[in-house]
């Protein structure tokens, strides 16, 4: 697998953000700023992936923990991202939404994508928060979609992951 790291900030003198593994290859990435105000440093990475000779586009973020932080947030990560003009293939949301309820983010992402029911991910051990979220461009089909439940992710970290199966499809209206 290839990674691409989205740090944010430096802990202990490491870079500390996000991060994607992949086996597609890679031809680009790059990251971007959602900080707001004095808050924590949040941000994101895209990765431009190679699959089946062409593009897909994956965005992995973390949001903040205040609804206007991350309803801005969402904003700036549609308007200047999600739509920008030189993406060229389908496109994936993935991350840490910090969406403890229903709310402007997922309302805001699913204008442009398609996402599923949410599912608890967050605390690990007894999962309440749908806080970890994929969507994705109505070109894709989604063949399952679950929360990773396994003993190892209960411990690897605060919040189990989710896992999306998609293919390419036709587009939808």
């Amino acid at each position: 697998m290839q990674v691409a790291m989205g740090p944010t900030t430096k802990m202990n003198g490491l870079p500390y953000g996000n991060a994607v593994l992949t086996r597609f290859p890679i031809q680009g990435h790059q990251t971007f700023d959602l900080s707001w105000a004095k808050r924590e440093p949040r941000g994101g990475i895209r990765l431009d992936l190679t699959l089946n000779d062409a593009l897909l586009h994956v965005f992995n973020v973390h949001l903040g923990l205040k609804v206007r932080e991350r309803a801005e947030q969402v904003r700036t990560l549609v308007r200047e991202h999600i739509l920008h003009q030189d993406l060229t293939g389908p496109r994936i949301v993935i991350g840490d939404l910090n969406e403890w309820f229903p709310g402007a983010v997922g309302r805001l992402l699913r204008r442009e994508l398609h996402g599923p029911r949410i599912r608890r991910t967050h605390p690990a051990p007894l999962p309440l928060f749908p806080l970890d979220r994929i969507y994705w461009d109505r070109h894709l089909v989604s063949d399952g979609f679950r929360v990773h439940r396994s003993q190892l992710a209960r411990v690897a970290s605060d919040h189990l992951p989710v896992v999306a199966r998609l293919r390419m499809g036709e587009p939808k209206a």
